[in-house]
């Protein structure tokens, strides 16, 4: 039954029907018996004690099998683009196999989607000691590190620039503080135009008398003339 569901799971993701697929892992998923997870020697964790959960057999066949679901039930929800379920996934089968590779690698994919590449590339050194030979691994993990310092150099030219401009800012506030005093002291050491200004004032209103008092006396004229005839 559960091979069943494993096998269908994977005949609709090849269909591209990642939903369907998805469910058909999960159903399988919680169908599945209690596991303990694996000891330091790879074997689960109490082997050889009395236990209600399966035989030794029985939960190395489980255990594969419940591998597989999470593993293709991971990968299905990167496609979704469900990248923290996905870590979820991987995560499980490490807790359950942690000598599994394919875990390490498949935790390691979802959380450099999530462009947490110092997690993802601590988990693609996990996964390499335990394949070294996997020339698709260290051509995965190449990519992660080229990323990882793509990113860190686009974050350091960002601090870099953001340093400058505040430095600029900061020069254009001083300069924009020292006009006014500037200005003032401009207007006090040049008196003269001030003075000039004054002075045509004073000029201009000197003008406007004397032509006033030569508009009386000529209206002075005219009484008088007037008062001959």
């Amino acid at each position: 039954m559960l091979n069943k569901l494993l096998e269908d799971g994977n005949i609709l993701f090849r269909k591209g029907r990642l939903t369907d697929a998805a469910y058909r892992y999960e159903y399988a998923l919680r169908r599945m018996p209690r596991l303990r997870p694996d000891g330091p020697n790879g074997l689960p964790a109490g082997h050889g004690a009395a236990s209600s959960l399966p035989s030794p057999a029985s939960e190395d066949i489980f255990g594969q099998l419940k591998t597989h679901l999470l593993l293709n039930l991971s990968r299905t929800k990167r496609k979704l683009g469900n990248f923290k379920e996905a870590e979820t996934n991987a995560s499980q089968v490490i807790a359950l196999r942690p000598q599994c590779h394919e875990a390490w690698w498949a935790r390691a994919k979802s959380r450099s989607d999530q462009d947490r590449l110092h997690e993802a590339l601590g988990d693609l050194r996990e996964a390499l000691k335990l394949a070294p030979n996997n020339l698709q691994l260290h051509a995965f993990s190449i990519q992660v590190k080229t990323q990882l310092e793509a990113q860190t150099s686009m974050i350091s030219i960002s601090k870099e620039v953001e340093a400058i401009t505040k430095t600029k800012e900061g020069l254009e506030a001083a300069e924009a503080a020292t006009e006014a005093p500037s200005a003032m002291r401009a207007a006090v050491a040049s008196p003269g135009t001030t003075a000039s200004k004054v002075a045509s004032a004073s000029s201009n209103l000197e003008a406007n008398a004397a032509a006033a008092t030569a508009t009386s006396d000529e209206i002075c004229a005219l009484a008088e003339d007037s008062s001959k005839v």
